[in-house]
């Protein structure tokens, strides 16, 4: 789907409604414009498109207080998610308006997952292919997990995991193909979302590694959800989502958004 007040021929966002004992959790993905460049129309096109955005989540917040936004945001929050700051002045996805529509949907009671918890190793998601920038770590922090006031109360953890990353032919992003963000929010005691917004070719070893294998031996249905061509993704979604039961757990995979149409 399109955001429903801003006309745009792009397809940016894939949205679910989980329903849990709370009350309904809205899951939503987004692939946010790039911008190309600060001379460019599509830089313009995306401050547009991000207070659009804004507008939109205000309301959709309103609906549904337990709420997640996850993706490729193509901005970077602040210099400590750029490996080199001054050597990116100048440059989308630093820049400050684009800084200040990030902050201006975190004004609206949102959470960035990642600085919930103290974190170790590199913040990046994204890495370019040119210049050995994964081996060297010269990369940016651009893909977030932004969760309402209610899911930040229930996430307990937001990770990067790097290694797919340093497959053969690996995508340059972490959450939209092949590594991403796991991020683990607990709905009541027996009720997990795992999003793993990640997996260009999804399997069980995979699945294996997002869920913790106590999960499988909970006494629940384990489902999972490739998202690929998303076309009829929505009612798929909903399907299984409808159907779950206590113990049960949901993995959705998200491949790469360029792929989905919904």
């Amino acid at each position: 789907r399109n955001l429903p007040n801003y006309e745009d021929p792009q397809q940016r966002l894939l949205a679910a409604t989980y329903p849990s004992p709370d009350g309904p959790v809205r899951v939503i993905c987004a692939y946010c414009p790039n911008g190309q460049s600060l001379e460019s129309e599509k830089y313009t096109y995306k401050l547009e498109w991000f207070a659009a955005l804004h507008d939109w989540l205000e309301k959709e917040l309103q609906q549904y207080p337990r709420l997640a936004i996850l993706g490729d945001y193509n901005i970077a929050p602040a210099d400590q998610d750029v490996h080199d700051p001054a050597k990116w002045v100048g440059d989308v996805l630093v820049s400050p308006p684009e800084r200040a529509a990030f902050e201006r949907l975190l004004a609206l009671g949102l959470h960035d997952a990642y600085r919930l918890f103290e974190q170790s190793g590199s913040p990046f998601t994204w890495w370019d292919y040119r210049r050995f920038a994964f081996r060297r770590d010269a990369g940016l922090r651009i893909d977030h997990a932004l969760l309402s006031d209610a899911l930040k109360a229930r996430c307990t953890a937001c990770d990067i995991d790097r290694e797919p990353r340093a497959n053969e032919q690996p995508s340059d992003h972490a959450p939209q193909t092949d590594s991403g963000y796991v991020l683990e929010i607990t709905l009541e005691q027996e009720h997990k979302i795992w999003a793993y917004l990640a997996i260009s070719e999804p399997d069980l070893d995979a699945v294996a590694n997002i869920v913790p294998p106590e999960q499988f031996e909970a006494g629940g249905d384990v489902h999972v959800m490739a998202i690929a061509q998303a076309d009829d993704a929505a009612q798929e979604v909903q399907e299984v989502l409808f159907s779950m039961t206590p113990n049960d757990t949901v993995v959705f995979l998200c491949a790469d958004p360029a792929s989905v149409q919904a």
